[in-house]
């Protein structure tokens, strides 16, 4: 987990030396800046940083995958064979993360990207890998036991009252959008929306979940709106850093 943690810190800071390397920042600036975005957006974020403390499982390896594909992404203005491998090394890692790539895929469209119908098949691919290990290779491997353990632990009611689990969901949507404190809604209207809206796809299990409320903010299932997260406030630093430029 302090490989993954420590891979995921270098990834941010580095994205954060280069957008201020772009706009004419000195090598000082960079480093500064490239301390800061990692602090602000991975270790300030609570979706992105507790489960890697309150949560470690091996398949955290895959999270540095999807975050540098994600980062490539806002890097270059699209996808390319590049981000391609890195996002699938990311979801053969944890079989959800499909998901999440699979929705990127399908929102994302820029000049520098690839055309919407080799997104679109691209998304397809990832959504279908998912449901075919998901409901066919895993139960194969004996995994339908630990399938069902997991829906009843994620969505059953577990005693807990509406009121509690609406105040939960409320709390977890408050530290969603404080995530990165608040730099993720910078270039909202410049795109960077489609990235919240990535990671917000990915909270849903949180979001939906009714397990254990007291500890939900600290469940490994807040690690599929990390990436998004990541390149939400990476993105909205970018845009406001040319503009400044």
């Amino acid at each position: 987990q302090s490989a993954a943690l420590s891979i995921t810190l270098v990834l941010v800071a580095r994205f954060f030396q280069f957008a201020s390397r772009e706009r004419g920042g000195s090598v000082t600036q960079a480093i500064l800046l490239g301390l800061w975005g990692a602090t602000l957006t991975v270790v300030l974020s609570p979706l992105v940083l507790n489960p890697f403390f309150f949560d470690p499982r091996p398949d955290f390896l895959a999270f540095r995958f999807v975050v540098a594909g994600f980062l490539r992404v806002v890097r270059r203005g699209g996808f390319d064979g590049g981000a391609l491998a890195l996002l699938v090394l990311g979801a053969l890692g944890r079989e959800e993360f499909a998901l999440i790539i699979a929705s990127a895929y399908f929102l994302f469209g820029s000049p520098g990207s690839w055309p919407r119908r080799k997104r679109w098949l691209t998304a397809a691919a990832f959504a279908t890998y998912f449901v075919a290990y998901f409901f066919g290779l895993s139960p194969w491997l004996g995994g339908s036991a630990l399938i069902d353990e997991n829906t009843e632990q994620l969505l059953g009611a577990h005693d807990a009252t509406l009121q509690d689990t609406l105040i939960t969901k409320l709390e977890i949507l408050l530290v969603f959008a404080a995530s990165a404190g608040g730099l993720i809604w910078a270039g909202f209207r410049d795109g960077a929306w489609r990235w919240i809206l990535v990671a917000l796809f990915g909270a849903g299990v949180v979001l939906v979940s009714r397990f254990r409320l007291n500890l939900q903010l600290n469940f490994h299932y807040a690690l599929f709106a990390g990436p998004a997260l990541i390149a939400a406030a990476a993105a909205s630093f970018r845009i406001y850093a040319q503009r400044k430029g």
